[in-house]
This record gives C-alpha cells, sequence and structure tokens, in this order.
C-alpha cells in the first residue's frame, strides 16, 4: 500500500472516531444541566419575571439543539401568582452559521404540552407582557458581544391548553373569557420584532451584519392552527381549523372552519395589537346549527326554542369595553317551536269561534323565523323580524337593550286567516286589528324584559291589555 493511501486511511479512521466519539460520548461531555442556575437568573435578569427550569440538555450531532425539561415563567406584578406559561419539554434546533455571527436563529422550536394562562386587566395589560431587565447584564471586557436572538424559522406547538381571563376590579381572578384545549400550532418564520411586539420587550440591537439564514426570516409570518375544543363564554366548537398569519401588529385567522352544535361554521377573524386594548374584528358564517343545543348552555334561555338555525354576523370591539361592541347580521330558523309564543287556551277557543287563524292557532310552532339586526351600545336593533307558520304570520321590528337586563320594545302586526261575522268585528274593535280580504292584521306591542316578556295591544283603547 502506497505512503498517500496509508495516509488517507488514517484520516479517515480518525474522522469516523470523531464522528462516533461526537455521538456517543459528546453530550456527555457538554454538561449544559450544570449552568442551569446560571440559566434560570440570566432569564429572570432580562425578562423580570420568575423563571423555572427543571433540565436543560444539549446535543451537536447531527445539529447543535437544546432540550429543556419544564419550563415555567411567572405572571407580571400586579396579577395573581403563577406561571403564565408551563411547558413539559422544549425543543430547540439552532443554526449554526447565524451562531459564528453572533445571533441565534432557531430553525426548529417545539413546544409539548404548553399550558398558557393569560390574564388582561381593565387598561389592556397583559400577564404574559416582559418587563424591563433588572439590570446591565455584567460582561467581561474581553469577552466577545453577546449573542442576539433574530427569530425562529419554524415553531410548533403540540397538544396545548389556552384560556384567557379578565382581572376583575378587586385584582381577582375573573371566569375565563374563552379557552381552548387540545391545541397544535405550526407557524414559520418569526421575527426578533413579532416576538417581541407580543411580549413587550424592546427590539434587539444588531451587532454585526445579518447572516444569510438571519435574512430568512421575515416581517409576518404564516401558518395553520387546529384547536380540538374551543370555548367561549358558554359556546363550544370543536374541530377548530384555520391558517394563521401573525405580524407585529395584527393576527388574522383566515379559512376558519368548526363544528357548532349538530352544524358547522366558517368566518375569519383578526385581531389588532397596537391599541392599548387589542381589537378584533369578525366574520362567521353558520348552518344547520340545533339552536336547542345552543340555548341549552345559558340556564335562562333552555328550552325556550328549537329548530335549525343558520345565518352570517360580523363583530368588532375590544375585549374591555363592552359597550363598543359592534355587529351586524341576518340568522333564520327553520321548523321550530317557541314556547313562549303560545297562546292561552280560553283565547284559542274565541279565535276559533270568531273564525279566526287557522284551526291549530298554535303561535308556537312555527315554519320560519327570520331576523336582520345589528348592535350598537349594548343595544340590539332588531329592523326586521318575521315569524311565520301555516295560519299566522309576525311582522316586526324593535330592541333588546343588553345593558338593561334584556329589556324589550318591539312592535308589529300579526296577520292571520278570519272571516267577518259579528263576533269577528267586536274583536277586530277590541284589539285594533284591520280585516284585508280574508286576513286581519292585530297590531301588537312587546315589552318587559328577555326572561319576562310582555304582550300587549297597541294603539287602542285597550292597548297593554293581554292579547
Amino acid at each position: 500500500m502506497s505512503t498517500g493511501r496509508k495516509i488517507s486511511l488514517a484520516i479517515a479512521c480518525m474522522v469516523i472516531a470523531f464522528m462516533v466519539a461526537a455521538v456517543f460520548v459528546g453530550p456527555r461531555l457538554v454538561q449544559l444541566n450544570q449552568y442551569r442556575s446560571d440559566v434560570v437568573s440570566y432569564i429572570e435578569q432580562q425578562t423580570g419575571r420568575r423563571v423555572e427550569i427543571g433540565r436543560l440538555a444539549l446535543s451537536i450531532v447531527p445539529v447543535i439543539a437544546i432540550r429543556v425539561d419544564h419550563f415555567a415563567i411567572g405572571s407580571a406584578p400586579g396579577f395573581p401568582a403563577g406561571n403564565w406559561l408551563v411547558v413539559r419539554r422544549i425543543d430547540a434546533r439552532l443554526d449554526f452559521s447565524a451562531l459564528l455571527h453572533g445571533q441565534i436563529v432557531i430553525r426548529a422550536l417545539k413546544l409539548e404540552q404548553p399550558v398558557l394562562d393569560l390574564f388582561s386587566d381593565q387598561q389592556g395589560h397583559w400577564n404574559f407582557q416582559i418587563g424591563p431587565p433588572r439590570g446591565p447584564v455584567q460582561i467581561p471586557p474581553d469577552d466577545p458581544p453577546p449573542f442576539i436572538i433574530q427569530g425562529i424559522i419554524k415553531l410548533t406547538l403540540d397538544q396545548g391548553d389556552i384560556a384567557a381571563r379578565e382581572l376583575q376590579p378587586n385584582r381577582q381572578a375573573g371566569p375565563s373569557v374563552w379557552n381552548a384545549s387540545g391545541l397544535s400550532l405550526n407557524l414559520g418564520r418569526i421575527s426578533a420584532a413579532e416576538l417581541n411586539a407580543v411580549s413587550g420587550a424592546a427590539p434587539p440591537t444588531l451587532t454585526s451584519s445579518p447572516s444569510a439564514t438571519s435574512r430568512e426570516l421575515s416581517s409576518s409570518t404564516t401558518g395553520e392552527l387546529h384547536i380540538r375544543l374551543l370555548r367561549v363564554s358558554n359556546l363550544e366548537a370543536t374541530q377548530v381549523e384555520t391558517s394563521v398569519q401573525v405580524s407585529p401588529s395584527e393576527v388574522r385567522l383566515g379559512s376558519l372552519h368548526f363544528r357548532f352544535y349538530g352544524g358547522q361554521g366558517q368566518g375569519a377573524i383578526s385581531l389588532l395589537l397596537g391599541a392599548p386594548a387589542p381589537h378584533y374584528q369578525a366574520q362567521i358564517q353558520l348552518a344547520g346549527v340545533e339552536i336547542a343545543g345552543v340555548l341549552a348552555q345559558f340556564p335562562s334561555a333552555r328550552g325556550q326554542m328549537t329548530g335549525t338555525l343558520s345565518g352570517q354576523a360580523t363583530f368588532s370591539g375590544s375585549g374591555h369595553n363592552s359597550e363598543g361592541q359592534q355587529g351586524q347580521g341576518a340568522l333564520m330558523v327553520h321548523q321550530g317551536t317557541w314556547p313562549k309564543l303560545e297562546l292561552e287556551p280560553n283565547l284559542v277557543q274565541l279565535l276559533k269561534l270568531a273564525k279566526l287563524g287557522s284551526s291549530s292557532a298554535n303561535l308556537a310552532r312555527f315554519s320560519l323565523i327570520s331576523a336582520d339586526w345589528r348592535l350598537a351600545a349594548g343595544v340590539i336593533t332588531v329592523t326586521k323580524l318575521h315569524i311565520a307558520d301555516q295560519g299566522a304570520v309576525v311582522d316586526s321590528s324593535g330592541t333588546v337593550d343588553l345593558m338593561r337586563d334584556g329589556r324589550l320594545d318591539f312592535q308589529g302586526d300579526l296577520r292571520m286567516p278570519a272571516r267577518q261575522n259579528a263576533l269577528s268585528n267586536l274583536l277586530a274593535g277590541i284589539t285594533g286589528g284591520r280585516f284585508h280580504g280574508n286576513t286581519i292584521d292585530v297590531p301588537f306591542v312587546v315589552n318587559g324584559t328577555a326572561k319576562k316578556p310582555a304582550l300587549g295591544l297597541r294603539a287602542t283603547a285597550h292597548s297593554g291589555s293581554p292579547f
């Protein structure tokens, strides 16, 4: 064997030996966990928040990767004690070329079973916002400048749970506004500006020209979000799937699809982050929803209506100002019942004797309810309410004041089949009814509250008497 071949063979053996040592021995030589307390102190100093780390591990083959077992970070001062984020395990793969330029670019960051417990107060502050550093980082003069985090190429959250609550005036935790369980998220290309915009931290300062890898990061990121169960107030949606677009000033959920009480929904939601309190805009469409299942989630409305709901709506507003919520839309309910429209038995007999209405004379069973509405300043204005069954039609309009226990103020007309005779003419005179061929229009008003409506006559001497 020639000398050159012997040298080449020796070098190859040395490379193989080094690789084997790196794989099996290298991770053990870099005992990163012994620096755990120093890492905790550094993060606490830079964020102003309490930090917990269970264990740290570093591997260098085949890529530089850091593993964190149990990571937790505490809430901002002024919020209930506890952690706003707890993660069972974090795996981060770093970019080697970025490290050579004094920058940290995370090529892949995976959070397993993260639990986020989020609070917001009346001023729009959140418990996850990062505070100012507790003091300057002491770096020896001869040491190189500190590393700067530039961003994340790919972020994955697996089987997470998130809950958002509002802080009460007494600084106690309020009920959950919304929560999501079984959450999986995939995002790509998250810049440091986006991370800082959400956390409230100052943007990083570059100490050198950006590497080619850090230039892969952009000012916005896109991805996909899947939620097994989403609960907003008393309502639940399942199998939620949506695209996600994140920028420093806005989070957009597009192509939103979900299952909702036997039906399905779709739409889009955007959350504007620039204002002191986040501002939202939403567009939702529903189809095939069993309204009895929706109302069953509210004790005061349980059993009040059945039928199949469809419609569309748009909403906008701030999370802390209920009076500032705005919305509009249209809805329809097909083939259902509304027990509150059940007529008194004696009145039913009187209508039959007067040959008014259908043979059933049961307004509580309808074929269609349709309504056009808008919401502003805590008041729902129904510009058009139409109720139809085989024997009667109701056309009405009015308001529901949400700021006054759902106070009602409606007026309209009930149209039903009629034959003119002495008794029907007498009833028409009492009720203010007007004959139109083979039908009669009876004017009415509805007052009271949504829980206890009061039906009466309109524009007659007997106005206010029960109809």
